[in-house]
């Protein structure tokens, strides 16, 4: 018998019995509570006795003994009864018109025995049938609980998930015939990453993104952040390899399924690998170009060679002047150095400058240059950022800017808050002939004047 049933059986007898005693009280004119909580306590011994008789019914499904029960209520209270007329020396005669109280005692005392026993005798089974059936429900319940614990993780492992990748870098490795391509991520440890050349009408059905140069595997997430190697000449569209072109890709991560490096994506799998992925650019520069200059390109540079060397006149001053008009004739530390302070020095008076980054393509022919300035204080609006690269423009006129003709790159960095830390990502850039910023006047240029002005441009707005 479970604690609750034997709980609710003590309490309505106990409160039964307590309204008996007070009745008897009554009834013999002696001090009572039944004057002024007659009906609270005839509530609760309602209450009670239902839920008694309620509970016992639901635990061993049987009318038969809740019955007996009702007996045995009966007994109990006459055996009580009894009990109180004796302790209290009532005379039963006059009070309730009943001769014989010791004997009526015993009739009481011997019946509640009996009943007792017939109730114990029949409930054991039924309630150790009803505790047996429990047991297995229980445990029926437990092993659901488990199922369906299981089987959604299952259903997870199986689905294909693309995750958008952040880019933070991109570079050549030493033979410059893959890039280095790293970023972030929300994929979680394992996934895999997808890179395709940027042609979403035909986008690759096979990853470009691997381990290694080797390309012994694909490349994969950890912690949030990723390397991947991409060949250069599987995302290049251009078969001349152009220094100063820009090799473009999408890139994205994706994880649920089993794929290998030389596994095809279905349709559907491609399509959302393209949907969420995100453009990668990277400007050909000469050791790429030189690495992967075509055939007939080398041919006519050895058979120029070869007419050198059977020439009359002197080769040393042809080789001198083809090198005079490819290499470019540019101090690298003039801007990597003095240009870097003065941009600083500029903008410091405006804003909290964190630093400032030079860079570029000082050595062949058409040179480039590249000025990247690192600020938490920027505003992330193209409407405000600009009157900064102006401001940069202003220094950068007063070092030649005619020089570079592969153009001139002006890129904002803004400090932005991310899910898994604070770093610097590029808000805004434009990019410039160098013609261009040697002929323009800075201090006259509005947005729409450097938007007309710019060969590309570019803003982003991450804390939004």
């Amino acid at each position: 018998m479970s604690n609750l049933n034997l709980l609710l059986i003590f309490l309505s007898w106990g409160i039964n019995s307590y309204i008996l005693y007070q009745y008897i009280k009554k009834k013999i004119n002696r001090p009572n509570t039944l004057d002024r909580y007659f009906y609270a306590l005839i509530s609760g011994a309602v209450i009670l006795f239902v839920l008694k008789e309620l509970f016992f019914f639901l635990k061993i499904h049987s009318i038969i003994n809740v019955i007996m029960l009702i007996i045995l209520d009966v007994a109990v209270l006459a055996l009580v009864a009894t009990f109180f007329v004796n302790r209290l020396h009532v005379n039963t005669q006059e009070v309730f018109g009943i001769s014989n109280p010791k004997r009526k005692f015993l009739y009481a005392v011997l019946a509640f025995f009996f009943i007792f026993a017939i109730t114990g005798a029949t409930i054991p089974n039924k309630w150790s049938y009803a505790d047996s059936n429990e047991t297995v429900v229980h445990h029926k319940k437990k092993n659901d609980k488990s199922k369906k614990k299981t089987t959604p993780k299952k259903k997870k492992e199986e689905q294909f998930t693309v995750y958008k990748v952040n880019v933070t870098k991109i570079s050549e490795n030493s033979s410059h015939d893959y890039l280095e391509v790293s970023g972030t991520t929300k994929a979680s440890d394992g996934s895999k990453i997808y890179v395709s050349m940027n042609d979403k009408d035909h986008p690759d059905t096979t990853t470009n993104a691997f381990n290694n140069s080797d390309e012994e595997d694909m490349a994969t997430v950890k912690d949030h952040k990723f390397t991947a190697y991409v060949a250069i000449n599987h995302i290049s569209n251009d078969e001349n390899y152009k220094v100063g072109s820009e090799l473009e890709f999408l890139i994205s991560a994706f994880s649920g399924i089993k794929h290998d490096a030389e596994d095809d994506f279905s349709d559907d799998q491609v399509s959302k690998l393209i949907d969420e992925s995100t453009l990668g650019k990277y400007k050909i520069t000469k050791a790429i170009h030189d690495q992967f200059k075509p055939a007939s390109d080398k041919k006519e540079d050895t058979d120029s060679d070869n007419d050198n060397d059977d020439s009359d006149y002197d080769s040393n001053d042809d080789e001198t002047d083809d090198s005079n008009d490819y290499e470019a004739d540019i101090d690298e530390s003039r801007y990597t150095d003095d240009l870097k302070d003065d941009v600083y020095d500029q903008l410091s008076d405006e804003l909290n400058i964190d630093k400032v980054k030079v860079g570029g393509q000082f050595t062949f022919n058409p040179a480039s240059l590249v000025v990247s300035i690192y600020s938490p204080d920027f505003y992330e609006r193209p409407d405000y950022d600009y009157e900064y690269i102006a401001d940069a423009l202003k220094v950068i006129k007063d070092y030649d800017p005619e020089d570079f003709k592969g153009g001139i790159e002006v890129i904002l960095y803004g400090q932005v808050v991310t899910a898994y830390d604070t770093e610097y990502r590029p808000i805004q850039s434009y990019s410039f002939d160098g013609d261009t910023v040697a002929k323009v006047n800075p201090d006259n240029l509005s947005e729409e004047a450097m938007e007309i002005l710019s060969t590309d441009h570019y803003y982003i707005h991450f804390n939004n």
